[in-house]
């Protein structure tokens, strides 16, 4: 019997042999890998982008890897429809460490990812988990992750199993489908906003935050630089704004002190649209403040 880990889902998601799997207990894949093909190989079917990361296995905090899922994310700019945590169904305790990799995944992609996320159980083959009873300890892992996060609703959860021995429907890909079909009709694409978002606030893997802004920044320099400006010309704006009330204020404090006077004056002021004693060379009428550029007298 083949076994089956992440890379050999996918491998079965895109109907062919398109990532490296192979019967072990290590770690296969190193790097961030990715393919793209037709959903099981078939030409009418719709075409599936498939990415596969390492996982976190005792590396919770390795920068390196950090680095390659979130430069990864600034370039899937179409969003993100489904992230798929694989679990083989003998593990049957929802332990710390599971717990721990999930919250390092919500740090990076902010709880926007949670909606996307689909729990699939592999090796679900009738000699390891021989009756659909068997299925109801591994089905309370989405109950204790909605409540130990407090989600609205429970991830998603598919069993999988060996997809030469139990091709298509029975293996899992049916089970797959429709639930990619009912969060791509209740949910948005998850965009790689939030996650730049994040790290640019400062939200993110202890210790990391400074390395992983630069390395995004290398991949959308333009976010943070962007975003800097912005600030600065609403700060200049909201200055702006409160100089020029402060100038009609106290030009009209000035006007009603002068009131009292048998010929009243305009006051001497930035906001004066006439002056009826210019002198020859001086600038034009039309040269007034740009609070009342383009108004004509009354």
């Amino acid at each position: 019997m083949l076994l089956i880990g992440k890379s050999t889902i996918l491998n079965s998601i895109l109907g062919k042999e398109m990532f490296l799997a192979k019967p072990s207990v290590s770690e296969v894949t190193r790097k961030v890998d990715q393919a793209t093909n037709h959903f099981l190989n078939i030409a009418s079917n719709p075409v599936m982008h498939c990415i596969d990361t390492p996982s976190f296995n005792g590396q919770l905090h390795d920068p390196s890897r950090v680095n390659e899922i979130g430069a990864l994310l600034t370039k899937v700019a179409a969003g993100v429809d489904a992230f798929l945590f694989v679990v083989k169904c003998t593990r049957y305790r929802y332990d710390n460490t599971f717990h721990q990799t999930l919250q390092t995944y919500q740090s990076m992609l902010t709880p926007a990812f949670w909606p996307k996320v689909i729990i699939i159980f592999t090796h679900a083959t009738p000699e390891i988990l021989p009756a659909a009873e068997s299925r109801i300890p591994l089905l309370g892992w989405a109950r204790e992750i909605q409540e130990s996060f407090q989600l609205a609703s429970p991830p998603m959860t598919v069993f999988a199993m060996d997809s030469v021995r139990f091709p298509y429907p029975s293996g899992g890909a049916q089970e797959f489908w429709e639930a990619l079909m009912t969060l791509d009709a209740n949910t948005e694409p998850y965009c790689h906003r939030p996650f730049l978002e994040s790290f640019g606030n400062g939200i993110a893997v202890e210790g990391y935050v400074q390395r992983i802004k630069g390395y995004l920044a290398l991949f959308e320099p333009s976010f943070f630089e962007e975003q800097a400006e912005g600030q600065y010309k609403e700060n200049e704006h909201k200055k702006k704004k409160e100089s020029r009330f402060s100038i009609f204020r106290k030009s009209t404090n000035a006007s009603s002190k002068g009131s009292s006077s048998s010929s009243p004056t305009l006051p001497r002021s930035s906001l004066s649209m006439s002056n009826p004693t210019k002198a020859p060379g001086s600038p034009s009428e039309s040269a007034t403040s740009p609070a009342i550029r383009g108004r004509s007298p009354t």
